[in-house]
């Protein structure tokens, strides 16, 4: 009976720490966003050294549309890789992707840009083409574009990363410089606005 009855209570522990595990799963983001945008593109700079990582997974800084199903593009950066990663990620409704191309050096800026053309979502960077994405299921402007720090999993990750000349395009195909104070940081992460399309975002 004993037996029986401890057998049950590691069940039970067992299920339960199944249970709390993917909810205890976080992200933190630091971003500014602006409304009825084409395109969004951003300097986006890696910080003097690689940063502890609190987690496996890391650290991302990017640029991306907004929604269920998404373009981004930026640099990642993880346990096991020596240096940042400039990547683009695609999410649709159909298909998923994540590609790495090269390496940016540490207390390096990197251009990366996205803008909607012909149907689609063009991909830029450090001005090369790298990728078009075609699918009914992503966003069609004008629609909320984002410059944004995404932490994985845990808080004690260090970030230190610089987004200067962060613009949005208009439907004329003109790129301005972010003009919407729409910024947002997660605890304990913060960011210094010098302007709306200059931040430094850093913690914790």
């Amino acid at each position: 009976m004993k037996v029986k009855l401890f057998s049950a209570v590691v069940l039970l522990v067992a299920f339960l720490v199944a249970l709390v595990q993917p909810i205890s799963a976080s992200t933190w983001y630091v971003y500014n966003y602006r409304t009825s945008s084409y395109g969004v593109q951003a300097d986006i700079s890696t910080p003097n050294d690689a940063p502890y990582l609190g987690d496996p997974d890391g650290e991302s800084n990017w640029v991306s549309t907004l929604g269920d199903y998404w373009v981004q593009t930026g640099w990642l950066y993880y346990s096991g890789s020596q240096y940042a990663l400039p990547y683009v990620e695609y999410n649709t409704n159909s298909d998923y992707d994540l590609t790495t191309y090269g390496t940016q050096d540490w207390y390096d800026f990197k251009n990366y840009k996205i803008y909607y053309y012909n149907g689609g979502w063009l991909v830029y960077i450090d001005g090369e083409f790298e990728i078009g994405i075609f699918s009914n299921s992503l966003p069609t402007p004008p629609t909320t574009l984002m410059a944004s720090s995404e932490v994985h999993d845990s808080s004690s990750t260090e970030l230190y990363t610089v987004f200067q000349s962060v613009k949005w395009m208009n439907s004329s195909g003109t790129w301005n410089y972010f003009d919407q104070n729409n910024f947002h940081a997660d605890s304990p992460y913060a960011y210094n606005r010098f302007y709306d399309w200059w931040f430094l975002n850093y913690g914790p």
